[in-house]
């Protein structure tokens, strides 16, 4: 059976407690092999505080010591944690959090973030897989992807296809792709 990962994204607003409630009630679905990943960023790290919608990005933000709860209750529930990393402060606080969490997610305009990288380097990953976004990359951006960050030594690498629209028309899904990153990557596992 595939991993089945949560995305929490956003939806709570920065209310622990609905955070809470769903690693709760996700915890309670009968899967053997569950996950649920969590954006740990700080506003004005991902936005600039004159942008429009910076009030409704800084409700988002959830502080070290909650988030280091949260993996806490995550694990204790028996779900696997994974961190999408937007900034240093994700860095921060997988570093924090690195022997309880399984892995991290890089979306494509993270994977030159040359902060975040920087800060990876610092840490003892070989443990820990890594999830790269591919959405929207060539074949050849992601063999260059691939090439740098197994320079980082994780103990799995698995490319995600996605599409980021709701509802996702079947023509704009990435299910087409699945036949040509298996022909271009074998042995990869595909998200």
């Amino acid at each position: 059976l595939p991993h089945l990962i949560l995305e929490t994204a956003n939806f709570h607003e920065g209310d622990i407690t609905q955070i809470k409630k769903t690693i709760a009630d996700f915890s309670l679905l009968k899967y053997p092999d569950k996950g649920i990943k969590f954006h740990a960023f700080k506003p004005e790290n991902v936005v600039m505080p004159d942008y429009s919608s910076y009030p409704v990005v800084k409700n988002f933000f959830v502080k070290e010591e909650d988030w280091a709860g949260l993996i806490v209750m995550a694990k204790e529930k028996g779900l696997e944690v994974w961190l999408d990393l937007f900034c240093v402060y994700g860095v921060e606080i997988l570093e924090k959090n690195l022997d309880k969490i399984k892995g991290i997610k890089l979306q494509p305009s993270i994977l030159d973030n040359l902060e975040i990288t920087g800060a990876l380097e610092k840490l003892e990953l070989k443990e820990k897989e890594l999830i790269i976004n591919i959405a929207g990359l060539e074949i050849s951006e992601i063999e260059d992807y691939l090439t740098r960050y197994r320079g980082y030594h994780f103990k799995k690498i698995i490319l995600q296809m996605g599409y980021q629209n709701h509802p996702t028309r079947i023509e704009d899904s990435s299910f087409k792709k699945i036949e040509i990153l298996k022909a271009a990557f074998p042995g990869m596992e595909l998200g």
